[in-house]
């Protein structure tokens, strides 16, 4: 379907390994995923109670990356996600690489100093955020960061924050109503067959060492500091993790514990089930260990 082979710069030779690099874009990957396992169970949300196969991932993260170019996002943009290990937060996840936006992975623990922090360090434009983290109410933390928030009518709005200049749009996991906030489902729904095409077309215009996320240290010995990481840097760990822990296998199932925002969540969860045909098995939103052996007994 793509060309797998990078161009030949020094920068992309690889030593002493059999196995060339992929140049394959994460937004690619998925399209190879759908070719290879379109029917077979990708996402499994225990807590929420449905699952999602790989077309259906990929299909509805094609919706969404849709809505938000509709609402202004460009390539090259950042997006930022904000919430717990979810259904939405998955499908978030591969619209931003669809639409060539730059996922900005933010921690789910964060409260308004922090958060801000992250809008501003990196510019995002757009935030996709959870309704609650565990007992706290994200939109209540997004109202201590923007205060305008309040003045919004109960829909979807282009934000104009005093202490956000770069914010216009939040998008909210939720079915309920919040004042300047578009609901996901939504956006999804909003998608035109045009900009689908636009989705479409991207995949192939889309480079590989393009950034393809942010990711924040833990900020330890200060502010968080933002690393990005390309779509090669990504694609290439999923792959070659994936390969010595041996679990291409047909059926193979992983129980994710961890936060997606993590680079555990992210490239031992979610990039390597679509680089291995893996099913991702979420018992909780956040680590619950009797959920977990639960979901292990469960789902075998």
């Amino acid at each position: 379907m793509y060309k797998e082979c990078c161009t030949q710069k020094l920068s992309y030779w690889h030593n002493t390994g059999t196995e060339p690099l992929s140049c394959l874009t994460l937004g690619q990957l998925i399209d190879i995923a759908v070719e290879r396992w379109g029917d077979k169970v990708a996402f499994v949300s225990l807590y929420q109670g449905h699952s999602i196969t790989y077309r259906e991932a990929r299909d509805k993260a094609d919706c969404l990356a849709a809505g938000l170019l509709q609402l202004g996002l460009s390539r090259g943009e950042r997006l930022g996600i904000w919430g717990q290990n979810s259904t939405e937060w998955f499908i978030s996840r591969l619209a931003a690489s669809r639409a060539g936006l730059t996922a900005v992975q933010i921690d789910p623990a964060y409260v308004a100093p922090q958060l801000l922090h992250s809008i501003n360090k990196v510019d995002i434009k757009a935030l996709i955020c959870a309704e609650f983290y565990k007992t706290n109410s994200c939109y209540q933390i997004l109202r201590a960061v923007i205060p305008e928030l309040d003045g919004y009518p109960e829909s979807g709005a282009e934000i104009k924050g005093s202490k956000t200049p770069s914010l216009k749009t939040l998008v909210i996991m939720s079915d309920t109503y919040y004042r300047g906030a578009y609901r996901i489902n939504d956006v999804i729904a909003s998608a035109r067959p045009e900009t689908l095409k636009r989705i479409q077309e991207l995949q192939t215009k889309i480079r590989h060492d393009e950034p393809c996320a942010i990711q924040f240290s833990s900020g330890t010995t200060g502010s968080p500091k933002a690393v990005v990481l390309s779509h090669h840097n990504i694609v290439n760990n999923s792959m070659l993790l994936g390969k010595p822990l041996k679990i291409d296998m047909k059926e193979a199932k992983i129980t994710v514990v961890t936060q997606f925002c993590h680079t555990a969540g992210i490239t031992l969860g979610i990039i390597l089930g679509l680089c291995h045909g893996i099913t991702l098995i979420i018992p909780a939103p956040v680590f619950d260990a009797r959920k977990t052996l639960e979901a292990i007994v469960q789902e075998k």
